[in-house]
């Protein structure tokens, strides 16, 4: 970092509370393990029961991890102290309360998940008073949960309080600055990191087939797979030699096999797991489909189209970008089960040509992403005034 701006001590935060490490922990904890190369790094995560694999080499890499427990259990701890205590909010277990001497740091870099999280105030109004400059990494934003206006009101401190604030995507800015209901003015679009394969990858899977993958956390609010296997009940899917490959885990693993079930679909639709070598899941799939209900940058996308893989998906985050409908995949202008049928009926009419679109789509991805994204975000955190 250069000796301009002054940033010596950097804590980095993940706000990241549902899965022990995912998409949205990449970017940071990379980024954190080249600056420690040169600075003393923190950060400040979640402590799970089992411990994600990634952490090691945050940790080979010199970064100290603190650990703030999960705020269920920080709930039920001040509803107790708060009855105790026949008080309503007498009790408030603060996320830094495992970081000693929090002034310390010249800098926070705080990592979203979703753009209108409750607990961010809880982070930013501690770190105001300590007078500790961040910076907002906001990885995903949707218009789908209900947020108050009282809480709108205490994340727009928390965003107007930052020295920057970094999106994935144009949507993501416009549609977060749109619950504030304000114009943020010190903005910043950085991409996420991804596996960049170095040359296409052909298609080795079987002929009578047409295989179509998605990579994605079995989450289904999140992540749409319910939709999409609504659309392949129908008739005239199963007729058709298409079938799906469903890669990754989660929480709705079991509701997706009851709509296999419900859907006739045991020999259409395969449950593949988790897939860490991603050669295995594009040598034998022709396309990725991706039925989000809200996105960042999908990770998954940036890896399919990196393959020479044309990308299905809903109009979320940063698709249609990434995505020029018609010439390096499909676009489904919502997410639903309709407008997914339409996207899925043309890129069946174009089935014959899904290895050519994805030629050109990881042309188009390398026109997009032409600087390295960790290096990138490093060099915007050297440059903040």
């Amino acid at each position: 970092m250069t000796q301009a701006n002054g940033f010596k001590k950097l804590l980095f935060i993940s706000d990241n509370d549902g899965a022990s490490w995912g998409g949205s922990e990449i970017l940071w904890s990379e980024a954190a393990k080249v600056l420690s190369n040169t600075h003393t790094v923190d950060a400040l995560v979640k402590q799970w029961d089992r411990r994600p694999q990634a952490w090691n080499s945050l940790v080979e890499a010199g970064v100290h991890l603190y650990f703030r427990s999960s705020k269920h259990k920080n709930r039920l701890i001040k509803r107790i102290a708060n009855k105790l205590l026949n008080s309503k909010d007498v009790y408030s277990a603060s996320p830094f309360q495992n970081v000693p001497e929090l002034k310390r740091y010249d800098l926070a870099v705080i990592s979203l998940c979703d753009s209108m999280n409750r607990s961010l105030p809880s982070y930013t109004k501690v770190l105001q008073d300590k007078s500790v400059p961040y910076v907002l990494l906001v990885q995903l934003a949707t218009d789908l949960r209900m947020v108050t206006d009282g809480t709108l009101e205490a994340l727009l401190r928390s965003y107007e309080g930052a020295k920057l604030v970094c999106f994935l995507n144009g949507d993501n800015a416009e549609l977060t600055q749109r619950m504030l209901g304000v114009t943020l003015q010190r903005v910043k679009y950085v991409n996420n990191p991804f596996i960049h394969n170095q040359a296409y990858l052909p298609y080795s899977g079987t002929r009578d087939k047409y295989t179509l993958a998605c990579v994605a956390n079995l989450k289904t609010f999140h992540k749409g797979q319910d939709l999409l296997l609504t659309v392949l009940g129908q008739e005239k899917w199963k007729s058709r030699p298409i079938q799906l490959q469903l890669y990754g885990g989660g929480v709705n693993r079991k509701q997706l096999e009851r709509l296999v079930t419900r859907y006739g679909l045991e020999e259409k639709v395969l449950f593949m797991g988790y897939e860490v070598d991603k050669i295995k899941i594009w040598a034998h799939n022709m396309g990725c489909i991706l039925p989000s209900r809200m996105e960042g940058q999908s990770l998954a996308m940036l890896e399919a189209m990196s393959f020479g893989r044309m990308v299905i998906s809903t109009a979320v985050g940063d698709a249609e970008r990434l995505v020029v409908d018609g010439k390096t995949g499909f676009i489904a202008h919502s997410f639903t089960s309709r407008a997914l049928d339409a996207a899925l009926e043309r890129a069946w009419s174009n089935r014959e040509n899904w290895e050519s679109l994805g030629i050109v789509s990881r042309d188009h991805l390398n026109s997009l992403v032409t600087e390295n994204p960790i290096d990138d975000f490093v060099t915007v955190i050297e440059n903040l005034d």
